[in-house]
């Protein structure tokens, strides 16, 4: 995986650092969403690591702004307003963008996956 530093420098962390990264520093991360296209590879390191839940776009697929925003603004108003689980607040998100007015936002939905402990959810 590559972040980037503050100098617009490229530092890479490997499957095995950012695992051991988590189990020093994260007692228990319950979720990561990685709202940029192409971030499945990204989303199985941090699967791999130990993240219970990790929401990204699958692999081959970019994603527009407009609909990773609109999907984290009802996911996370599920999730903390409403107190839904990760999983159905998930579905819901996937559910609304799938209803939005603008139809290229719609065609949107498909490409957001939630990558579990063992399964992936492809609702």
């Amino acid at each position: 995986m590559v972040f980037e530093k503050e100098d617009a420098s490229a530092h890479f962390v490997s499957q095995q650092k950012l695992k051991d990264l988590f189990e020093m520093h994260v007692a228990s991360l319950k979720f990561v969403f990685i709202a940029t296209c192409h971030s499945e590879f990204a989303g199985d390191i941090f699967h791999w690591a130990g993240v219970d839940h990790v929401i990204c776009v699958k692999k081959g697929n970019t994603i527009l702004d407009p609909a990773a925003i609109f999907f984290a603004r009802k996911f996370y108003q599920t999730l903390f307003m409403e107190k839904y689980t990760i999983c159905d607040s998930f579905k819901m998100a996937k559910n609304c963008l799938k209803m939005h007015p603008d139809y290229s936002i719609q065609q949107e939905a498909d490409k957001l996956i939630m990558i579990l402990n063992t399964d992936e959810i492809k609702p």
